[in-house]
């Protein structure tokens, strides 16, 4: 394993609660731009963190998707969603 790697195998559940600060924090601001944009005070500007903070959410959902399949133990229904076996039955 790696000495930077973001994960150390199954069970780890770091880049879960990553992806959870992540998107916590870009999440509010996006809301916030969509429902009431303020294209008056804040120009072009506006458009930049609009997408910067659409990135964030983007890369939040990532890492807690990836943290999720991490921690999901086999049989479960998050793990039967994170590894798209939702409709699957076990009975053949």
């Amino acid at each position: 394993m790696s000495k930077w790697s973001i994960a150390s195998g199954r069970g780890d559940f770091i880049p879960a609660v990553t992806g959870a600060v992540i998107l916590f924090m870009s999440a509010p601001g996006l809301l916030m731009m969509v429902i009431s944009p303020d294209h008056y005070n804040s120009g072009h500007l506006g458009s930049i963190i609009a997408v910067l903070l659409a990135l964030g959410c983007i890369i939040g959902l990532a890492f807690l998707f990836h943290g999720l399949r991490l921690c999901a133990s086999p049989g479960s229904l998050i793990y039967r969603v994170v590894y798209g076996r939702i409709f699957w039955n076990s009975k053949g």
